[in-house]
């Protein structure tokens, strides 16, 4: 496994990652994966603005990615957004921690200096990722996501590095 930063020819390998780990239905708050032109679009332009976007690969294949994204307002453009997922072969592997360790050292480097997530609160495993990370969390979002079966809260995780 190598860790390296994403290039828009990454765009439908990275696409294709995400939309196995949302038809699981456990991870990813979206209930079906974006368009993938309008991946592609979203895509190029984060790297554009030079904002972290990581992938993982095995034997050249994108095997899961890491990104942070830049609130829109010009007075919060310092607090980047994280997402991220690994295809279910490599959990608990590394992967997901080097991601995470690449985009977040690439974030302090660019001048983000708050980043946040949000998780499910019954992911366990990916909140203790982010908490060997730094990440604490902030606060608790009641029935974010209904399911068949009832709805699922989320948390919201952030880590902060100031300076200057």
């Amino acid at each position: 496994m190598d860790i390296r930063p994403a290039r828009i020819e990454d765009a439908r390998a990275i696409h294709q990652v995400m939309a196995t780990i949302i038809a699981e239905g456990r991870y990813l708050m979206s209930g079906k994966p974006p368009d993938l032109e309008q991946y592609c679009a979203h895509l190029g332009a984060t790297l554009k603005l030079g904002s972290p976007v990581w992938v993982a690969c095995s034997d050249g294949r994108v095997i899961g990615w890491c990104d942070v994204h830049p609130r829109v307002n010009p007075e919060q453009q310092h607090v980047g957004r994280l997402g991220m997922g690994v295809a279910r072969a490599w959990r608990r592997r590394g992967c997901g921690d080097a991601l995470l360790q690449a985009a977040i050292r690439k974030a302090w480097r660019v001048g983000f200096q708050r980043l946040e997530l949000e998780v499910f609160a019954d992911n366990e495993e990916a909140q203790r990722l982010y908490r060997r990370h730094g990440f604490r969390e902030e606060g608790r979002h009641i029935a974010v996501r209904r399911e068949a079966d009832g709805f699922r809260d989320t948390l919201t995780m952030a880590l902060v590095h100031l300076s200057g």
